[in-house]
């Protein structure tokens, strides 16, 4: 169930990494990757549709994270990655 989720998720961002069939919108982002873009504590857990304090116990168990200052910021790409390594155990 997972699986096939994340990579519908996985097509649906690359359509969206090149604009689909609209010129504008792929001049528009100059290459930039959405699976690149960093996402704070609230976004991150509405990607996975978790609460906030579950999002922090999985930060405790590994899910990979940045910390700026005192903000706390996840890759796209990292979430995915671990939502796959989460469903394969």
């Amino acid at each position: 169930m997972f699986e096939s989720s994340s990579n519908q998720l996985k097509k649906a961002l690359s359509a969206a990494a090149v604009g689909g069939n609209d010129p504008q919108v792929r001049s528009a982002t100059h290459g930039f990757d959405p699976l690149d873009e960093l996402l704070d504590k609230n976004q991150a857990a509405g990607f996975f549709r978790i609460t906030v304090r579950t999002l922090e116990l999985w930060m405790r168990q590994g899910l990979p994270y940045y910390r700026i200052h005192r903000s706390i910021r996840f890759r796209r790409r990292h979430l995915l990655n671990y939502l796959e390594q989460k469903c394969k155990n």
